[in-house]
């Protein structure tokens, strides 16, 4: 489980950019989940759009992991910046494992989530 320091530096999003916030300077922080994902594990869908942290995104999030199963994968294609770095964040302090997170050229973030409880 991350600490409460661990947490505000991801959270830092004013400041720092999206690689730098989800891929620190001395490495993923711990609770990142590098390896590779099962083939075999079932992906939900959420493109979120412009929803962002503080326009229902957060409460959305939350119901859409609940509907995945345990060991079952999120992908949510974010288009707020200020998501890109709040949800990661979120996703692991409510327990679940960030598998990656990516830039595409359009500038949307797409976020591959295991629920894990």
């Amino acid at each position: 489980m991350p600490t409460i320091s661990d947490c505000l530096r991801l959270v830092d999003c004013a400041h720092q950019s999206w690689r730098i916030a989800t891929n620190p300077p001395d490495g993923p922080p711990p609770n990142i989940d590098t390896s590779s994902t099962p083939a075999d594990a079932p992906i939900t869908y959420f493109d979120a759009g412009e929803l962002g942290c503080a326009t229902g995104l957060t409460t959305e999030f939350r119901r859409r992991i609940q509907s995945v199963e345990l060991g079952g994968l999120l992908e949510v294609v974010v288009h707020d910046p200020s998501a890109k770095v709040d949800l990661p964040s979120l996703a692991r302090m409510m327990g679940h494992r960030v598998r990656s997170s990516e830039s595409r050229d359009d500038g949307a973030g797409v976020l591959l989530i295991e629920r894990a409880r």
